[in-house]
């Protein structure tokens, strides 16, 4: 079963691979995916953020999000190798602390 959910997380990872470059601009740009809702609850992550974990991070955009909103390193978990390329790949044209 896992590795059924782990076919399906890949067979959807190709969009995120088709918006690649675009998140990258976006990002570099200081553009972050956080809603209004989570502003309140993160505030300046630089403050108080050496490390930030997302959980399901698909290709990276939120998590890297985490990192233009001030955590000074973020860690990706997902359980789509393919996502986590596309994160990878993000993270290394933007020279994000990322694991």
């Amino acid at each position: 079963m896992h590795q059924a959910n782990r076919a399906g997380w890949n067979e959807g990872a190709a969009r995120y691979a088709e918006v690649v470059e675009r998140d990258i601009e976006f990002l570099r740009n200081g553009g972050t995916n956080l809603g209004e809702p989570e502003h309140a609850f993160l505030a300046d992550l630089s403050q108080w953020c050496g490390r930030a974990i997302h959980l399901q991070c698909a290709g990276g955009t939120d998590t890297l999000s985490l990192w233009n909103y001030g955590a000074r390193e973020v860690v990706g978990v997902d359980i789509s190798d393919l996502m986590i390329d596309c994160a990878r790949q993000k993270s290394a044209a933007l020279g994000a602390p990322a694991l």
